[in-house]
């Protein structure tokens, strides 16, 4: 399959192109522009895979985030991958839904409930106009945050917060919060996932959901409004 590498800011992309092919996120991301707020693509999901199969035009334009390498698919080829691969077809999934929630007008906020936490942050509300969204942390010793964090918040050792911590993602059926194999787990609205929990995922609620990074004790607590 072909592979091509594209800079910050060059389309891979452009609304109404025919789609004669998708692409595959191989390094990088990628940034899907219009209609409705921006939605972002991360590596392994596909880009652009309803018009390479259909023929039609592409709806959005797809830009470069930082240098990121690509892997075209041909309507063939991602007809085979897709019935070969479920993990492939799942992502595409979870990236069309995302679409589609951001071009409902999909309004998704993430509010610190420490005030020393929103300090840190220096906000006081996160506005969430793509998806997934990860969380995690920003060390103070200059290391920085991991590869791939949106939203990295300053914590000290021994750290409570893990450097990829948990992602807010669109499922099929609504939004999930997921642990990324944080140390301490994560609970949501009461219940663990990742570390000792049982499941790495739970649903998010209509309306106020509450999130804490790390033991129940943790002042990296949230409440994340849908």
């Amino acid at each position: 399959m072909l592979r091509k590498t594209v800079g910050d800011g060059e389309t891979v992309v452009r609304a109404g192109e025919p789609g004669a092919a998708a692409w595959r996120v191989v390094s990088g991301a990628v940034v899907l522009r219009g209609p409705g707020p921006d939605a972002l693509a991360r590596p392994g999901d596909i880009i652009g895979a309803v018009a390479a199969l259909t023929g039609a035009a592409h709806e959005r334009t797809a830009e470069a985030r930082g240098p990121t390498v690509l892997e075209m698919l041909p309507r063939a080829d991602l007809a085979r991958l897709l019935t070969a691969a479920p993990e492939a077809a799942n992502r595409l999934l979870a990236l069309l839904f995302a679409e589609a929630g951001a071009e409902a007008g999909a309004r998704i906020r993430l509010r610190p409930l420490e005030p020393d936490i929103a300090e840190a942050m220096g906000t006081g509300v996160v506005e969430i106009e793509a998806l997934p969204f990860v969380v995690g942390r920003n060390e103070y010793d200059g290391e920085g945050p991991a590869r791939g964090v949106d939203l990295a918040i300053p914590d000290r050792r021994p750290f409570t917060l893990s450097r990829r911590h948990f992602a807010i993602e669109q499922a099929p059926r609504g939004h999930l919060v997921r642990d990324c194999g944080s140390y301490h787990g994560t609970f949501v609205n009461g219940v663990l996932i990742g570390s000792g929990g049982t499941a790495r995922t739970a649903p998010l609620n209509a309306g106020e959901n509450e999130i804490v990074a790390g033991p129940i004790s943790s002042p990296f607590r949230f409440c994340l409004e849908l």
